[in-house]
Formats: C-alpha cells, sequence, structure tokens
C-alpha cells in the first residue's frame, strides 16, 4: 500500500464516527437555499450545516466563523 493510502486509512480509522447525507438532509438544504438566496461557495457551506443539522450535530468548527453565521440553528466554534 502506498504511504499516501496509508495515511488516508490512519486519518479515517482517528474518527469515531462518520455523518453523511440523509432523509432530512435535501428538505434542511432547501429550505436553507430558499431562505438565504445562496449562490456560489456559501451552497457548499449550507450543504455542510444541513448535513450536521439531519444528524443532530448541533456544531461546526471552522476557521471562518462568517461563513456560517447567517445559517442560525448551529453553533461556530472558531478554531483561530
Amino acid at each position: 500500500m502506498s504511504v499516501a493510502l496509508q495515511n488516508i486509512d490512519a486519518y479515517k480509522k482517528s474518527f469515531k464516527d462518520f455523518i453523511l447525507p440523509n432523509s432530512r438532509t435535501h428538505d434542511i438544504f432547501f429550505g436553507l437555499l430558499k431562505k438565504h438566496k445562496l449562490v456560489s461557495n456559501k451552497i457548499f457551506d449550507a450543504y455542510l450545516v444541513s448535513i450536521g443539522l439531519s444528524n443532530g450535530v448541533g456544531k461546526i468548527a471552522t476557521f471562518n466563523e462568517k461563513d456560517y453565521k447567517a445559517f442560525g440553528g448551529i453553533q461556530i466554534v472558531k478554531l483561530f
């Protein structure tokens, strides 16, 4: 196995759980799109928030808190 694949495998094992989109994710996502009239990179930010909220995750850690402030419903943990 290449070093890169070994590193990816070790990285994946360092997490207890992964969260994935589920049946509620898209409803939350489209609600955010309509409410905030999102374009460009904000669409991806809204999708990340939607995945978290639909899985009961109430926090997001980020270097760029302004990217997530407008959405509400999720606590922002500023990394630096």
